[in-house]
């Protein structure tokens, strides 16, 4: 995947920065400094410094413009294939998030279909048998 070869040169916590600033847009830089692996001290000395770094602003660019190519080719596709890698834990989804990103695709995929109970009544059932020997 290209994802993989954008990241070849980054350092296991640069990685997980990149990953972790592109799934949480919203998170502080601190929160996600400490996600991905360094200390409380080193996150709140460092303030932001290894997220401004221009290795992993490139990283974090090109994967957005990629990510988004392919979202604009097949937008089905594409939710398809991320929940699929949050199922299998590719992208350091936690369990429940993993058995969601299943259910999630079980009902794109049609696999999920919603269960409807009727209760239909002796009354009812002896009308419809009745309309069916007149018919």
């Amino acid at each position: 995947m290209k994802e993989r070869m954008i990241l070849q040169n980054l350092t296991p916590k640069q990685k997980r920065l990149v990953q972790l600033r592109i799934e949480n847009p919203e998170m502080s830089n601190h929160a996600v400094m400490i996600r991905a692996g360094y200390t409380k001290n080193s996150a709140l000395s460092h303030s932001g410094e290894p997220l401004k770094s221009p290795k992993v602003q490139t990283a974090i660019n090109a994967i957005l413009e990629q990510t988004l190519s392919e979202y604009d080719k097949d937008p089905r596709q594409w939710v398809k294939r991320t929940l699929l890698c949050h199922a299998i834990g590719e992208s350091g989804a936690n369990p429940g998030e993993q058995i969601r990103a299943v259910e999630l695709v079980g009902k794109m995929t049609g696999e999920f279909i919603e269960k409807i109970t009727v209760d239909v009544r002796a009354e009812t059932r002896r009308k419809m048998v009745q309309r069916f020997i007149d018919a």
